[in-house]
């Protein structure tokens, strides 16, 4: 049954506002509220059935196996206990030291279940003794019907030089996929894939366990790190960043909060940026609130279309502790974001990149592939232009435009372009002038569908915007669907609309622009 909402309009002493307003609302409440739903969840997700009950096995060169407390060398007292339960499942066989051998070739873990509710959640942790770059460990969500992958993870070995043959494991880190109400309720596919690359030295292997209330330590604060003064795009099931740089370009600024596992200071922190050696390594310095800054070289010898993942390594207490901060995409150039009227660079746009698909343009789906390789890189979509104004991708053959928008400007299609390569796809934003804000579905016209999607918002229920047009409420010149200026959207703005629509008369503060 749907949810009552009370409004406490005022009085404009005027019976046919009134009526008009009452109308609109007794079609707004019909509408119900949707409640919250339950998390996603697989079967036996924690595998504490001790079995691979409900789970299939893929290809596999040395196995999965389910495990309680795990041995990995006995006699340096080296184990590894699940995050939470009795038990867990391994992906591949443990090794005590970096002498042993492991096959070439991954172990695959497998579920097929109904999506049932906002995400899909569970924990992983890698335990390698090889070096940057090699072997591999990924996690894909896939929808079986259209066959659409909506989700991958994928993370390689690390290592402080090319000789680090070490034994290191990245921890328990949480990955909490977030899935669209559209997707709920569809059947999908969980795989997760761990093995050796390239050649079958130094063992290479990780464990699976649920997530359901347990959470990690947060060794970098991804959300408050910072790209050359910006906050960079947010991988929101894993928390990595998403950094595109041009092969060559100057060296990227990187400054986050770093603490280690117990909550204390770290000494030193390292920056890792590379896929084979020779390693980037960049020693950070430490500044105030433990947060730790150094500026990353970016190599001129960098393939267009190569992600390389960027790591921290944390000395703590003696021991190293790696922390997976994200991946840097070198990428060709595809556009930059300005200022219509002075030129400026736009810092902070979000661009959303469109492909023709048919006749129809639809947003890139940045997790499909194409014969084994991301047909969008990097796998953000949108993207968020740093203090240049430019955003970048690598995508297969076709034609492609981008939406722009940003806080205080209208939004803009760009012309399209065919790629590769993809470029020429700027935007210049005109801003957003404080007449213009009271259009608020952009349609050139204040109207009564003006007003209906005022309520709308101001009840709380979804309201649907036409690209670029920005969201009621968004700061511009003006609060956009600010009809009164008073800096909020609210009732009044609804009735003062309404009142204007009808020919009644209208008082606005002073300097407060009139409607359209």
């Amino acid at each position: 049954m749907g949810k009552l909402v009370m409004l406490h309009l005022p009085r404009l002493v005027d019976s046919r506002a009134l009526i008009l307003t009452a109308t609109v609302l007794a079609l707004l409440l019909m509408r119900p509220f949707s409640g919250s739903q339950a998390e996603a969840v697989v079967t036996n997700p924690g595998f504490e059935s001790n079995s691979l009950f409900a789970w299939t096995t893929g290809a596999t060169q040395e196995g999965v196996f389910v495990v309680g407390t795990d041995v990995i060398n006995a006699a340096e007292g080296v184990f590894q206990t699940p995050f939470e339960g009795n038990f867990m499942a391994r992906l591949g066989n443990t090794q005590p030291s970096a002498a042993e051998t492991q096959p070439l070739g991954p172990n695959e873990l497998i579920q097929d279940f109904i999506i049932a509710g906002p995400s899909v959640r569970l924990a992983y942790n890698i335990w390698t003794y090889d070096v940057t770059g090699f072997d591999s460990f990924s996690v894909e969500l896939l929808l079986v019907i259209p066959n659409e992958v909506i989700y991958t993870l994928s993370e390689q070995a690390w290592s402080s030089s090319p000789q680090d043959t070490s034994r290191k494991s990245t921890g328990w880190r949480v990955l909490n996929i977030p899935v669209s109400t559209q997707q709920q309720g569809q059947l999908a596919r969980l795989t997760i894939r761990s093995g050796g690359t390239v050649d079958n030295r130094n063992a290479f292997w990780a464990y699976i366990d649920s997530a359901a209330a347990a959470l990690p330590p947060t060794l970098v604060d991804t959300s408050e790190l910072e790209v050359n003064g910006y906050h960079p795009r947010i991988d929101q099931a894993s928390g990595n960043v998403h950094i595109t740089a041009l092969p060559g370009s100057p060296p990227i600024h990187i400054e986050a909060p770093v603490l280690c596992p117990e909550g204390g200071t770290p000494d030193p922190v390292t920056a890792i940026l590379a896929t084979r050696p020779p390693l980037t390594v960049v020693p950070l310095l430490r500044g105030i609130n433990n947060l730790w800054e150094g500026d990353i070289p970016i190599p001129s010898e960098a393939d267009t279309g190569a992600s390389w993942p960027l790591a921290f390594l944390l000395l703590c207490d003696g021991v190293t502790v790696p922390a997976t901060v994200g991946t840097v995409t070198f990428v060709e150039p595809s556009g930059r974001v300005t200022d219509a009227q002075t030129g400026a660079s736009i810092r902070g746009a979000t661009v959303t990149l469109q492909r023709l698909d048919g006749s129809t343009w639809v947003t890139a789906n940045p997790f499909a592939l194409l014969a084994g390789s991301p047909s969008v890189n990097p796998q953000v979509n949108p993207q968020l232009t740093g203090g240049d104004g430019r955003f970048g991708w690598n995508v297969a053959a076709g034609s492609y435009r981008v939406i722009a928008t940003a806080a205080g400007y209208l939004g803009q299609i760009s012309a399209p372009a065919t790629a590769p390569p993809l470029s020429d796809l700027n935007v210049a934003l005109v801003p957003l002038s404080a007449t213009q804000a009271w259009d608020v579905d952009c349609d050139g016209d204040v109207d009564a569908v003006d007003s209906l999607k005022l309520l709308r918002h101001i009840v709380g229920l979804s309201v649907s915007q036409t690209d670029p047009c920005p969201e009621i409420g968004s700061p511009g010149a003006a609060v956009f669907g600010d009809v009164d200026c008073d800096g909020d959207v609210d009732a009044v703005d609804s009735l003062k609309m309404l009142r204007n629509i009808v020919g009644l008369l209208l008082i606005l503060p002073p300097g407060c622009p009139p409607l359209n």
